[in-house]
């Protein structure tokens, strides 16, 4: 089964050095309170079209579920994030297009991971169908 691990860029640029404070008393993390939230954030942190699809749609109710996070695949990062509350995103059969030489058409299961409290993109992985 192949896996794909995104993880932002701006994660290292500073956002696991703040976990450790107290998030409410910063002006630049914003609580997900709700399903349709978690829905809005997650597609501005990936812009899969698809998910601002089902954002319109009103599916939030039916991909998006609050949980703890039981990270088993981040080396480095995993005592950061294990643990937290999170909003996931679970979107099964999403289309993704890629140009090489020609138009392809990918279709992969897709787990989107938000942190409740801070708003903060915590990574997507991407799973072969089935």
């Amino acid at each position: 089964m192949v896996r794909i691990l995104c993880l932002i860029a701006a994660l290292a640029a500073g956002f696991f050095p703040a976990m450790g404070q107290d998030d409410s008393k910063n002006s630049e993390f914003q609580q997900i309170k709700t399903k349709e939230q978690a829905l809005e954030q997650a597609y501005r942190f990936t812009g899969f079209p698809a998910l601002d699809s089902l954002s319109r749609a009103g599916k939030a109710p039916e991909i998006v579920t609050s949980m703890i996070m039981r990270d088993t695949i981040t080396p480095f990062l995993h005592d950061k994030i294990d643990g937290r509350a999170v909003w996931r995103t679970g979107v099964k059969q999403m289309p993704l297009e890629c140009s090489h030489e020609g138009r392809y058409h990918y279709r992969k299961d897709w787990e989107i991971f938000i942190d409740s409290t801070t708003g903060q993109f915590l990574m997507a992985v991407g799973k072969a169908p089935g």
